[in-house]
Order: C-alpha cells, then sequence, then structure tokens
C-alpha cells in the first residue's frame, strides 16, 4: 500500500515539475519516436509523462533505444575526411561511432565510425535578426554550412498559435511587407534543399513593428485677449494605429524650446511666457509617440485701419516731368474674414512730386505735380514670430496725375503756362513687414513696384513706414 502511494507521489511530483526537466525519447522497434519525462523506469516497462501531461507505458520488448539527450529533429550534414558526404538523421553516438537514419520514423539505421567524420553540422539557418519599421520587418540570418535552394519564412503573432508559412526566399534576406504597424510577430526561418527536404526552425525571433505617429493638429490658430492671454484652439488629430491621448503645447524662440502644458482638450491658454515669439501644438498618442509640430497662426476676423507716410520714386516717362515725392497712403483692410492670413483692402494715396526741367528732352518744365493712386490689393500673412509677421500683396486700380508745368512752343518758341490731368489703370505687387506693438496697434514697413499707364505711363516705387489700428 506504501509503495503505490510513494508511486503516485512521484507522478505527481513529475507532473508538477516536468517543463522545468529534460525530455527522453523512447524509439519504439516499429520506427515511431515518444518524447516525455520517464517517471518509472523497471524491467518489464518504461512509464512516461509526455508534453500534453498524458501518461504513455512501453513494454520493454518494444523499446529499441532510449535516448537520454536532446534530439536533433532535423537532418545532419556529416563530411567525411575522405571528401565524401551526406544528410542524415543521427539517432546516437557513442565513443566509437555515430548512429543515423535516412528516415527518422524507420527503424533502419547505419553507423558511420568517428574516425572517418571530420565534421557534423546541423543544416537549418542560424543567427535570424529583424529590424522592424512602421510597416516592414527586414530579415536576415546565416545561410547554414549545407547549400540550400530557397528559405521559407514562418510567422505568427502569439505564442500559442501555430507557425504558418508566409514568404519564400531565394537569398538569406527578406523584408516582410504591408504588415500592420504596432503589431508584435514571432518568425522563425527554414531552410528547403534541393531534393525538398526542409530543415528544422532557426533561432526564434520576437519583433514588433513600430508605431505610426498621430497626424499633426490642423488649423492651428491662438487669439488674444485684451489682457494680453493667448488662446489657442485646433482641430483634433487623428492616430492611424492607435488614439491620441493629450496634445503638448510648445513655445520655441530662437533655440529656446520650451513645453508650456498639456491638455487632452482642443484649447489652450498660454500665461505669462510673453518671451515666446512662435507657439506650436502636438499631439500624444497612447504609445507616447508625438507628432509633428503645427505652428500657431493668429486668428480672428478683424478691420485695419491705417495711415503710411512714405515717399514715391519715379521712372520711366514719369520720371521725364517729375521729381521724387512725398505723402502717404490711407488704407482700409480685413483680415481673416474668408482664409486665415487673407488680407483684403482699399488704399487713397497723395503724392506731392518735386517739379522736373526737361527742356531739352521734351522742352517743357514741370514746377509740380500731384498724384492720387486708388488702389485694391490683396495678400496674405505668414507670422514669423508671435508679434513679426510678413504680408507679400498684389495691387490694382488707377492713379490719377495732376502737373503744372511751363512748356516751349515748337515754332514761336513762346513760353506758355499749362496743366495736365491725366488718369490711367494702375496695377502692382509689394510686401510688408509688420511689428504688433500691442493688442490693437502696429507699425509696418512696406515696400511696392506699381506700373502706371496713360499719356505719361510709368513705374513708380513706393516705400513708407505705417501705422495701424485693430477695429
Amino acid at each position: 500500500m506504501k509503495s503505490i502511494y510513494r508511486y503516485l507521489l512521484i507522478s505527481l511530483l513529475f507532473l508538477a515539475y516536468s517543463p522545468q526537466l529534460s525530455a527522453e525519447y523512447i524509439f519504439l522497434k516499429d520506427g515511431s519516436i515518444h518524447k516525455g519525462n520517464i517517471i518509472s523506469d523497471s524491467a518489464a516497462s518504461v512509464v512516461i509523462i509526455d508534453a500534453a501531461k498524458k501518461r504513455l507505458t512501453f513494454k520493454r520488448g518494444e523499446i529499441h533505444r532510449i535516448l537520454y539527450t536532446e534530439l536533433t529533429m532535423g537532418k545532419m550534414l556529416v563530411q567525411k575526411k575522405n571528401g565524401e558526404s551526406f544528410t542524415a538523421y543521427m539517432v546516437d553516438e557513442d565513443r566509437d561511432s555515430y548512429t543515423f537514419r535516412n528516415e527518422l520514423y524507420k527503424n533502419t539505421e547505419f553507423k558511420v565510425p568517428r574516425l572517418d567524420v571530420l565534421f557534423l553540422a546541423e543544416r537549418n539557418p542560424s543567427g535570424l535578426k529583424g529590424e522592424a519599421d512602421t510597416e516592414s520587418i527586414k530579415l536576415s540570418w546565416y545561410h547554414p554550412y549545407d547549400k540550400m535552394d530557397k528559405y521559407n519564412i514562418y510567422t505568427k503573432k502569439s505564442k500559442k498559435d501555430k507557425y504558418t508559412l508566409r514568404e519564400t526566399s531565394r537569398r538569406n534576406t527578406y523584408t516582410l511587407e504591408d504588415l500592420p504597424s504596432n503589431t508584435r510577430f514571432f518568425i522563425v526561418v527554414t531552410g528547403v534543399d534541393s531534393k525538398g527536404d526542409e530543415t528544422p526552425y532557426s533561432n526564434e525571433i520576437e519583433v514588433t513593428t513600430k508605431n505610426i505617429k498621430p497626424h499633426e493638429p490642423s488649423e492651428t490658430v491662438y487669439t488674444i485677449s485684451s489682457a494680453g492671454v493667448r488662446s489657442l484652439s485646433w482641430k483634433p488629430s487623428v492616430d492611424p494605429d492607435g488614439r491620441v491621448e493629450r496634445y503638448r503645447v510648445y513655445g520655441i524662440d530662437g533655440d529656446d524650446k520650451k513645453l508650456l502644458g498639456e491638455t487632452k482638450n482642443e484649447r489652450f491658454d498660454v500665461r505669462g511666457e510673453n518671451r515666446f515669439g512662435k507657439l506650436y501644438v502636438a499631439a500624444v498618442d497612447d504609445k507616447g509617440d508625438e507628432s509633428d509640430l503645427s505652428r500657431a497662426q493668429m486668428a480672428g476676423r478683424y478691420k485695419l485701419v491705417s495711415f503710411y507716410p512714405g515717399v514715391i520714386f519715379p521712372m520711366g516717362k514719369l520720371a521725364d516731368i517729375a521729381g521724387i515725392g512725398f505723402g502717404g497712403v490711407f488704407s482700409y483692410s480685413l483680415s481673416n474674414y474668408y482664409v486665415n492670413g487673407l488680407v483684403a483692402g482699399i488704399d487713397l494715396g497723395f503724392y506731392y512730386l518735386t517739379g522736373r526741367d526737361s527742356y531739352e528732352e521734351l522742352r517743357k518744365e514741370t514746377d509740380y505735380s500731384l498724384l492720387v493712386p486708388l488702389m485694391f490689393s490683396v495678400g496674405y500673412r505668414f507670422d514669423v514670430t508671435e508679434r513679426i509677421s510678413v504680408k507679400p500683396y498684389l495691387t490694382a486700380g488707377a492713379g490719377f496725375i495732376y502737373s503744372d508745368y511751363t512748356s516751349i512752343d515748337q515754332i514761336s518758341d513762346e513760353y506758355k503756362d499749362e496743366t495736365l490731368f491725366d488718369a490711367g489703370p494702375a496695377a502692382g505687387a509689394g510686401i510688408e513687414v509688420l511689428w504688433r506693438l500691442g493688442y490693437s496697434s502696429y507699425i509696418s514697413f512696406r515696400g511696392a513696384g506699381i506700373y502706371l499707364a496713360g499719356s505719361d505711363e510709368g513705374i513708380y516705387a513706393e516705400t513708407g513706414v505705417g501705422f495701424l489700428y485693430r477695429l
């Protein structure tokens, strides 16, 4: 009775701890091979527990061999000292010889003396490595010593799954493509020789494809309250292979970059950090990866009234009757009404142009001229910093000229006092640099080139320093 209890106790211990024990192989005379842990070994029978926790009993008369070392379940390359080589399954060895089978599960064996063998080599690929990207894994491995016609690549997504053939390669490198991002893969490789025999698996690797960053926030804008607080807002970001968990707001001034705060909402108030000229927002996903930075642009519809005292420089025919002019331009414009950054307005200018002595060329002398341009302009404002922006613009309209001059009659050579009033279409392009002084006030510098058609057609360049007020 005590022996029965002892036997049951030993069996339970083997069941509990069998994963930690090395397995034995039972070779039967019918050619079959059974792997397990021996729990009973007597003159009459051998009892093992296999990987499925099943208890198997074999009579001594059925057993051909018991192997107490690990068995390589793939063919070995055997290189003999006489130059001959062959592949076979090695099923046993002793001090004097190796025992092989051509077919693993047939009980037909042959021996080769150790003295005749130069070396033995496993035929499976080795050193498998993988380098992951978001949608691909680049694989490489070492060739076995024995030549292979091709390699089979097997994958699975969890330990409990079975490997399935995914790709075949003629080389010892391959890139798995069109993979889902942020996904774990288990990968092995086998070799296939010219006879179609497939080797055992290579080493197993576990590789996870990289996470795709979330998209950067869009339509990122900021407004400034009367108290000077900058409030940022943006459209929600999207993460292709996860979810966006929060947003980070950064302030940048030259090389100085600072995290101003984080939020789970699409809005953030910046307080007490006015030294940063540029504001950016980035999305952060559930893996902690950050999107590209989205630059915040000043937003909100508003109107501007302005005055630009300036100077103009006539060229072409206009320079024949007029010198440098002084005056200014009154402007009324609308910002951000249809597109954020778009500025459209109307300009009315008035310039006094100095006279020009043109007796030799035109036989007249201009005392002075007056130029009144009425122009419509449209431009787009780019914020360089929180306070500085640049606006290239196009302008078109009409120019009105009044001149008081003295001419010489072609026949009588008499001097005559005359006046000229002319009007013609005008068009040009320019650029303006704005600097915000406060919430509602700006100072700017702008320059433009204008073509003026008419009897005194020509080009003039205008430049001025402007004072703007936000309504």
